[in-house]
C-alpha cells in the first residue's frame, strides 16, 4: 500500500510540474514579443558590415507596398513584387522596406547557412508537393543570386548533408552502417550510424544584402525603423499591401548542426543545444532576447565536437591565417577554438509549418469573430520552426503573387479554416515531449 502511494504522488508531482511547464510555455506564447532588443549579438556572419547595414531611405508620402523585415523572406517579396510589377507590368512601384534594426539583423542573419530539405523524416507526413517545395529551394536560390550576379559572395553550394545517431534506438532505419560511416566521415567509434542526402550552403547575410543592394536604386530601405502601427486607407477597396515579413516567438530548438564554410579558415558553423538549457529547453521557449546567449548552451557547444568526431580525429589547435580574427570579431578564449557566440530567434508554429496567409482572410475572420485580424491588404509570412532556408524564399515569392497563388504552392502550407482550428499549443507540448 505504502509504495502504492509513494507512486500516486510521484505522478501526480509530475503531472502538476508539467501543468505548470504548460501553463508558463502558453503564457509566453500568447504574449506579444515585442520590439526587437537594442543590443543584439552579432553573428559571424556580420562581421565585416554590409555597406547597407544602416542604411536609411527617405521615406516617401505614401507607398503601393510596405514590407516590414528585411530577412530572407522580406528579401525574397520585395525582389518577386519589383520584378512582376517592371518585367510583367510595366511600372515600378513604390516599396517601402523597414527594419527595426540593421538590414538582416534578424533570424535569416544568425542562421546556420544550411540550405538543407531532409525529407526522410517526415515521409509519413509529408505531401510530396511540399517535399518539393523543400528541394526547389536549392535552385531557387542559387537562381536568385545568379540574377543579381552575387553567386560568389553568396558561397552557394552544393553539399552532402549527414545526420548522424549516436544512439541506436534512434537509428532504427540505419542507410549507412556505422562502419562505413566512422570511416568516410572521421566519425567517433561509438556512432551507430548517418544518413546522407543532397543539400546546399549559403552565406546568408552576403546573400539578403546583397540582393538588397542590387535593387536599392528601385525601392526605399529604412533600417533601425521599427513599425509600431499601421494604418491605410479607409475604403472599401485596400490602396496599399502591408506585408511581415518575419519570424519570432522561441530560442533555438533542434539537434546539433554543424557546416563548414568554403573558403579562408574553413570554419565551422556550429548551432544547436537546446535540451542543454534549463529545464530541458523549455525556459527558451518564448523568450525573444537575443543581447545574450545561454551559457549552458557555449559549454555544450564549446566542447562537443571532439565527442562527435572522436578525440583521435579531432587533432590539435592550428593556427589563424591572414589575421582573421584581430579586430572586432576575435576568439572567445586565448588557446581556445570558438570565435563567436551569438544567439538567434526562431518563430515556431503550433503544427511545425509556415504560415503564409492574409490577415484579413474571411476564412479567419467569419470563423474566429473575437480574433483581432488585420483588415484587407495586409499579409505574413511566419512560423518557419527552424527550417526557413527551405520554406522563406518560395513564401516571400508566394506572399507577392497575393490571391492569385498558384498550384505550385503546396496545399498542405495554405491557411485555411481547418488549419486554423488544428493549430493549439498543446499539440505543440506533444511534439517536444515526443
Amino acid at each position: 500500500m505504502g509504495n502504492t502511494v509513494s507512486l500516486f504522488r510521484l505522478a501526480l508531482a509530475d503531472f502538476l510540474d508539467n501543468l505548470a511547464t504548460f501553463k508558463a510555455l502558453k503564457k509566453r506564447s500568447q504574449a506579444s514579443p515585442g520590439l526587437p532588443v537594442d543590443n543584439p549579438t552579432r553573428s559571424f556572419w556580420m562581421f565585416p558590415p554590409s555597406p547597407i547595414a544602416q542604411h536609411c531611405s527617405k521615406l516617401p508620402e505614401y507607398a503601393d507596398f510596405v514590407v516590414i523585415g528585411s530577412g530572407i523572406t522580406g528579401t525574397s517579396v520585395a525582389k518577386a513584387l519589383l520584378d512582376r510589377c517592371y518585367y510583367v507590368e510595366g511600372h515600378t512601384p513604390k516599396l517601402v522596406m523597414l527594419e527595426a534594426r540593421e538590414a538582416c539583423s534578424g533570424a535569416t542573419g544568425r542562421n546556420g547557412g544550411h540550405i538543407s530539405p531532409p525529407l526522410y523524416h517526415d515521409y509519413t507526413t509529408l505531401r510530396e508537393d511540399h517535399g518539393d517545395f523543400r528541394l526547389a529551394h536549392l535552385r531557387e536560390l542559387r537562381r536568385a543570386a545568379e540574377e543579381e550576379g552575387i553567386l560568389e559572395e553568396s558561397q552557394w553550394r552544393e553539399v552532402e548533408t549527414v545526420d548522424v545517431f549516436y544512439n541506436q534506438e534512434q537509428f532504427e532505419k540505419a542507410k549507412v552502417k556505422s562502419a562505413e560511416a566512422i570511416q568516410k566521415y572521421h566519425l567517433a567509434s561509438d556512432a551507430v550510424g548517418c544518413i546522407a542526402s543532397g543539400a546546399g550552403a549559403i552565406h546568408p547575410y552576403n546573400f539578403v544584402t546583397g540582393i538588397l543592394s542590387k535593387l536599392l536604386t528601385r525601392f526605399f530601405l529604412c533600417t533601425n525603423t521599427p513599425c509600431t502601427s499601421i494604418s491605410g486607407p479607409s475604403s472599401p477597396e485596400p490602396l496599399y499591401t502591408v506585408v511581415h515579413a518575419k519570424r519570432n516567438s522561441a530560442d533555438q530548438v533542434g539537434y546539433d548542426y554543424l557546416t563548414q564554410l568554403p573558403h579562408g579558415e574553413r570554419e565551422f558553423i556550429l548551432g544547436g543545444g537546446f535540451a542543454q538549457q534549463a529545464n530541458e529547453g523549455y525556459e527558451a521557449m518564448g523568450n525573444t532576447d537575443d543581447s545574450t546567449y545561454s551559457k549552458r548552451v557555449g559549454v555544450h557547444l564549446g566542447g562537443v565536437l571532439p565527442r562527435y568526431f572522436g578525440e583521435d580525429n579531432w587533432g590539435a589547435e592550428g593556427k589563424a591565417v591572414d589575421g582573421r580574427w584581430r579586430g572586432e570579431r576575435r576568439r572567445v578564449a586565448q588557446g581556445t577554438r570558438e570565435g563567436q557566440y551569438w544567439s538567434g530567434i526562431l518563430g515556431i508554429s503550433a503544427d511545425l509549418l509556415p504560415w503564409p496567409a492574409d490577415l484579413g482572410s474571411p476564412s479567419i475572420c467569419s470563423e474566429y469573430k473575437d480574433l483581432v485580424v488585420a483588415p484587407p491588404g495586409e499579409w505574413i509570412a511566419a512560423g518557419y520552426s527552424g527550417e526557413g532556408m527551405v520554406h522563406a524564399w518560395m513564401c516571400g515569392k508566394a506572399l507577392a503573387e497575393m490571391e492569385k497563388l498558384g498550384e505550385w504552392f503546396p496545399d498542405i502550407l495554405r491557411v485555411t479554416t481547418g488549419r486554423w482550428k488544428k493549430a493549439r499549443a498543446e499539440n505543440l507540448l506533444d511534439i517536444f515531449r515526443d
